[in-house]
């Protein structure tokens, strides 16, 4: 189901009218400001420059992006998502990894999506009116009840599993979130 719902969900309807913005680099791996991460503008609007495995920037200068479909593929299959079943995404961004959940739980499944930015929770819960199988919250995903949930994903850095996450969850549900550390790291060039 993960692969059709790649292949089905129009990246496109979630990032915006085109051109978009994508990275100079190729290079994956830490990123920041001071290693001169760029972004260019695709050549015209046409879909075929996002179904690449690439980010596409949502707010480049705050180095926010819609991530890497091989990625985002790889944590969903980890999770070992189920059709039917019950999933939260912490940091839903534009909504389209939101729209891929939905998919693969399909729609006797249900998704709460939670993003706690005033510009993007808005315009996620546009692209996602149409999925009557997804809820939309604008608030903070660290203090989110996650009891009914048998998956969640967590799609913002922490730097720690905040104490309500481990509260609330119910014997046997998954959780997926990357840990980052708060130190700045030199990454050879």
């Amino acid at each position: 189901m993960l692969i059709r719902a790649l292949a089905e969900v129009p990246r496109e309807h979630y990032l915006g009218p085109g051109p978009w913005k994508v990275p100079t680099s190729r290079k994956r791996g830490l990123r920041s400001r001071a290693n001169n991460f760029g972004y260019r503008l695709t050549p015209d609007a046409h879909p075929r420059y996002v179904y690449d495995d690439i980010l596409v920037g949502i707010f480049p200068e705050r180095l926010l992006n819609n991530g890497l479909p091989s990625g985002l593929a790889g944590w969903f299959d980890n999770l070992q998502l189920k059709r039917g079943e019950r999933v939260v995404h912490v940091g839903y961004g534009t909504g389209y990894y939101s729209a891929i959940l939905a998919h693969v739980v399909g729609p006797d499944g249900h998704v709460t999506a939670i993003e706690i930015d005033d510009e993007l929770a808005p315009r996620a819960k546009t692209n996602l009116a149409d999925l009557a199988h997804v809820e939309v919250v604008h608030g903070d995903g660290a203090i989110f009840d996650f009891r009914d949930a048998g998956a969640v994903f967590v799609n913002v850095g922490v730097t720690h599993m905040p104490t309500q996450w481990i509260d609330s969850l119910r014997v046997g549900a998954r959780l997926m979130f990357p840990l980052i550390s708060t130190h700045q790291v030199s990454m050879p060039m």
